[in-house]
């Protein structure tokens, strides 16, 4: 069956001449899409989001350039896609073999102030202001209130 029948029959739904369609150019498409992508398990995805991207908008084919052209401009878009989503969701693989000294894995930070520390300045502020208060002698001393981080009731 020539090509043009086949693009036609796929128009038309038919899953068995759009796989006959794309069976010869699979091969090529899938180097190319490794090459972009530098991951063969990557290329493989691509390439089935761009077989798939295909099937469904095979209708919008309108046949100016070739099929495995109009073909292989979906699997490197679809390839290119592919790495766009990688690059702006970055993961690192924290392997069960990668440990320090201790056996342990990895230290990862907490955000949150060191509550000795927050403790330990909270002191000091009542200390220096406790100090500063003693050696003012205004009459309005007394109104003044600092916020301190405890509650009162």
């Amino acid at each position: 069956m020539c090509e043009d029948a086949l693009v036609a029959a796929a128009k038309q739904g038919q899953a068995e001449a759009f796989a006959t369609l794309c069976q010869p150019y699979a091969r090529r498409l899938i180097r190319n899409a490794h090459r972009i992508t530098r991951n063969h398990e990557d290329a493989e995805d691509a390439l089935q989001d761009a077989f798939l991207s295909a099937f469904i908008h095979i209708k919008n084919f309108d046949g100016r350039s070739s099929f495995s052209t109009w073909l292989t401009r979906i699997a490197i878009n679809s390839a290119l896609m592919t790495l766009r989503k990688k690059r702006s969701s970055r993961e690192t693989s924290i392997g069960f073999g990668e440990s320090d000294a201790k056996g342990l894995g990895w230290d990862v930070p907490d955000p949150s102030p060191n509550p000795e520390k927050a403790c330990a300045q909270r002191e000091k502020e009542r200390d220096f202001l406790g100090r500063r208060s003693a050696t003012y002698d205004r009459p309005f001393d007394g109104l003044l209130r600092f916020n301190s981080c405890e509650s009162s009731p």
